[in-house]
């Protein structure tokens, strides 16, 4: 399924705190698998994170460097009617 597809079919979408801390083994930008427990997680560190959860269980967390950039990019998301 596209991409594209998927976003259409976000479940929920949250705002967490961010421990800015690496996940994995290496220090990667981009770590993860979508269909993983953990999904994917994108990453240039910082202090909150948006989490994405689509209905068919795939996940996606983004970190930004502050709280007020992941709640923007929540309220776009649900603005534009994708959760």
């Amino acid at each position: 399924m596209p991409v594209r597809s998927r976003w259409r079919s976000l479940a929920r979408v949250e705002v967490r705190d961010n421990d800015g801390q690496q996940h994995g083994w290496l220090n990667w930008p981009v770590s993860g698998r979508v269909a993983s427990r953990g999904g994917v997680r994108l990453t240039l560190g910082g202090s909150a994170a948006v989490v994405l959860r689509t209905r068919d269980g795939r996940r996606w967390t983004v970190v930004t460097e502050a709280r007020a950039q992941a709640e923007r990019i929540a309220a776009d998301l649900q603005s534009a009617g994708l959760t």
